[in-house]
């Protein structure tokens, strides 16, 4: 009788459906750029600093992030990525060899070196401990078409192209990626290196991501094969109307305890003439497995500046780390999305901003009852969970929090609910605060 009860109660725990988590809207810090592009007459770095990837490296906090401009021998604005430093994430001073990071003349990223992701690996040799995926493009290329790359270094100053590269490709004309990969986030996983990326559709063949951009997700053994995911895209455009409605892009995705969380850009519409396309801000999602993911209800959570605010025009593009307590957020900000001509000033820079941890809570279920989080409901469902309650076996999902009366604890009243609804067919549960 016991066993029944328990597994009763078991039950009754995986019967939560709502998409109940939340993410605080961040905090933005000063009401200036952070990291800016230079304001020389010429240089590497006149045009913007954007797209920025941070990592904490001992005491130091490490950017890399995408600069535009031009150089003695370039024949049109390159793309090229820079390195800055700090103690603080407000205060950052830039490499003095920058750019650290260039295109190759005459290869297929001879273009533009862009939208970098960095880890420091601390498992791989000593000429590999800092690792990057990039977005590359030729200047013999189709316009806009994209590959993606990876490069490694000892010092995250001097880098090495690997022969291989591009490592991921666009999809066939016909795909949801046909203009290519861009915007990388690359996470390890215990052995595995885990991709998320924006694939933009830009031919029309009545599939739902036509004209959009969209988030797909690939993972890797050694950084250089991937594997798409074959239900890809993973995350796609809002309905009409809503504030993500014509593009998503540029993913930051990051793993605490079982939970994957992603932040991206979106914007509502396209604009013509505008060199950033919409009024861009930052949206959250929420996924149990990296692929299956939820879109917070009260998107977006990090909203463009007010009216002459320097990051008006565009709030996207972010990086984040975890300290202790504290999710640090650095985004690019752009004061306009219609670029004047050159040299009128406007500001194409990187801003800071902040969350509590706290502000991050998961959801219940996505799948009803799937314990073993395989997409479906079955007994292996039952087996996972019998084999954490009675034998300490791996965790079940929603495992521990079974309020299914919504009353915010978990008592006997939970249990008599749960099963009126599996063997009556009685109210559907919700999710309490506490739930899952």
């Amino acid at each position: 009788m016991k066993k029944q009860l328990r597994t009763a109660l078991f039950l009754s725990a995986l019967l939560c459906v709502n998409a109940t988590f939340a993410q605080a809207e961040w905090t933005k810090q000063g009401t200036t750029p952070v990291l800016a592009k230079s304001n020389e007459a010429v240089g590497w770095d006149i045009f913007a600093a954007a797209d920025p990837s941070v990592l904490r490296d001992g005491d130091t906090l490490k950017i890399w992030y995408s600069a535009g401009g031009i150089v003695p021998g370039d024949t049109t604005a390159q793309v090229r990525i820079g390195l800055a430093w700090s103690l603080d994430g407000i205060n950052w001073t830039k490499h003095p060899n920058n750019p650290v990071f260039s295109p190759t003349p005459g290869t297929w990223d001879s273009l533009g070196t862009e939208t970098v992701t960095v880890l420091k690996d601390t498992t791989a040799s000593a000429a590999e401990r800092y690792r990057m995926w990039y977005a590359g493009s030729s200047d013999s290329g189709p316009l806009g078409l994209y590959s993606l790359g990876y490069a490694f270094s000892a010092d995250g100053i001097n880098w090495t192209k690997h022969s291989a590269n591009p490592v991921l490709l666009a999809g066939s004309e016909s795909s949801w990626e046909n203009a290519g990969p861009e915007g990388p986030t690359v996470i390890k996983d215990g052995d595995t290196l885990k991709m998320w990326y924006m694939g933009l559709d830009t031919v029309f063949n009545g599939q739902i991501t036509d004209f959009h951009g969209s988030i797909g997700y690939a993972w890797s053994l050694d950084g250089v094969n991937w594997t798409k995911h074959t239900n890809n895209p993973v995350l796609i455009v809002g309905s009409a109307g809503s504030w993500d409605a014509a593009n998503i892009q540029d993913p930051f995705a990051m793993k605490i305890g079982n939970t994957y969380h992603l932040w991206y850009s979106g914007h509502p519409a396209w604009i013509n003439g505008a060199t950033i396309n919409g009024d861009v801000e930052i949206g959250y999602a929420q996924s149990l497995d990296g692929t299956n993911w939820t879109k917070y209800a009260n998107n977006p959570v990090l909203l463009r500046g007010a009216a002459g605010a320097w990051d008006h025009g565009v709030t996207g593009f972010p990086t984040i780390i975890l300290d202790d307590t504290l999710l640090r957020m650095w985004y690019t900000g752009l004061d306009t999305i219609f670029i004047p001509p050159w040299p009128a000033p406007y500001f194409w820079d990187i801003g800071y901003a902040t969350a509590p941890l706290s502000s991050i809570q998961p959801g219940c279920c996505n799948t009803p009852g799937d314990a073993n989080h395989d997409g479906t409901f079955n007994i292996a469902d039952i087996t996972a969970g019998i084999s954490h309650i009675f034998s300490g076996g791996p965790a079940a999902i929603c495992q521990d929090e079974a309020d299914a009366n919504g009353d915010n604890s978990f008592n006997i009243a939970d249990v008599t609910y749960g099963i009126a609804r599996i063997f009556n067919s009685g109210p559907v549960p919700v999710c309490g605060t506490t739930g899952l």
